[in-house]
């Protein structure tokens, strides 16, 4: 597994359970370790863990299928932390139960909209902790929508836009995305979308929901205009996504930033083109 060097900024996954057949992942955020677990890890693993990252100021652990807070192996946990991705800053909290507002699996796909962003309008939706429209004003886009339910996300995403210096033409609108769809349409067009969805969320049913959202989204389009399409559900392939929006050219499908035991089984992402003509 190897152990968390504090000396190097930027996050890491040390360990990704899935593509081992293993029910956890150690992931580093110097000077901390984080062991995200789905199952009760012994206390002799735990140990073995410990042992091997002697040099972390903390190291954290939880168990995700009991909704468990971390607890400190070492150190104390802390109330906020910062972690780096390719030079941009985020905000985490390792506090209560929930994810800690940063997807370490999304990395290619935030590294995509950078290359694609710049000059442009773009869309995020289902914005969480606004990651993908941090990438895009990296990458030079003229102005961000953000979009998501829950104001808490978006004011962690205002945060994580000032830490980078990144606040100009951004926007945040507290919608429920499947009731806001015409009024979404009125403020395009869009030269590029990001549809990121829970894969379980009471006001978006995946199944229902997501093609009614891809075909809606592909009439937003400016000619030439783009959508990433995100899906991480162990149940549908990325052919759930192609197939539900037929309107558009396929330019490329990415994966998660970890290896998997079953490629489609993990994160799927297909970027979409609208032809010009």
């Amino acid at each position: 597994m190897g152990s968390a060097n504090a000396l190097v900024k930027e996050a890491k996954r040390l360990f990704h359970g899935r593509g081992q057949k293993q029910n956890f992942n150690i992931d580093s955020f110097p000077p901390y370790l984080v062991i995200d677990s789905f199952v009760d890890l012994d206390e002799l693993e735990k140990k073995k863990i410990v042992d091997e990252n002697s040099d972390c100021e903390g190291i954290f652990y939880r168990n995700r299928k009991k909704r468990e807070a971390f607890t400190a192996l070492v150190g104390e946990v802390p109330t906020k932390h910062f972690l780096v991705e390719n030079n941009l800053k985020f905000e985490i909290s390792f506090q209560g139960n929930q994810n800690i507002g940063f997807f370490m699996d999304m990395r290619p796909g935030r590294e995509l909209i950078q290359k694609l962003s710049k000059g442009k309008m773009v869309l995020n939706l289902f914005a969480y902790t606004c990651s993908f429209s941090v990438a895009a004003k990296a990458g030079g886009a003229k102005k961000v929508t953000n979009v998501d339910m829950k104001k808490s996300f978006l004011k962690t995403g205002e945060k994580n836009h000032q830490l980078n210096e990144l606040s100009g033409n951004v926007q945040y609108l507290s919608y429920e995305i499947m009731k806001s769809l015409s009024g979404l349409k009125k403020k395009g067009p869009w030269d590029l979308i990001i549809i990121d969805p829970p894969s379980q969320q009471k006001s978006f049913n995946l199944e229902k929901d997501y093609p009614k959202l891809l075909g809606r989204a592909a009439s937003w389009l400016s000619p030439g205009g783009q959508i990433l399409a995100c899906l991480n559900s162990p149940f549908h392939g990325s052919e759930f996504l192609i197939e539900n929006c037929p309107d558009l050219e396929v330019k490329e499908i990415l994966y998660g930033a970890f290896e998997e035991e079953e490629l489609e089984s993990g994160l799927k992402m297909v970027l979409f083109e609208r032809l010009k003509n």
